[in-house]
């Protein structure tokens, strides 16, 4: 079964702009899940605030518990 679970991993220009909890991983971490309710006539949106810093870029995608369905990179 697809779940709506996404995973967004922020990857900062500079990883010293990364907090303590962070910088272990070299990304922040902003999962989410997207509720069925969020898809208009077979489009999907969805805002999340982005950091201060300068991202260099997003790792996105979705999975389930067997893992990623799939992913993308959004080089900025």
């Amino acid at each position: 079964m697809i779940m709506n679970r996404f995973f967004l991993h922020i990857f900062p220009r500079d990883a010293a702009d990364l907090s303590a909890a962070s910088a272990k991983y070299g990304y922040d971490n902003a999962d989410f899940d997207f509720p069925e309710s969020g898809f208009y006539d077979g489009e999907a949106y969805l805002s999340i605030p982005l950091p201060s810093y300068d991202v260099d870029h997003i790792e996105i995608g979705q999975f389930t518990d067997g893992g990623r369905i799939w992913e993308a990179l959004i080089k900025l």
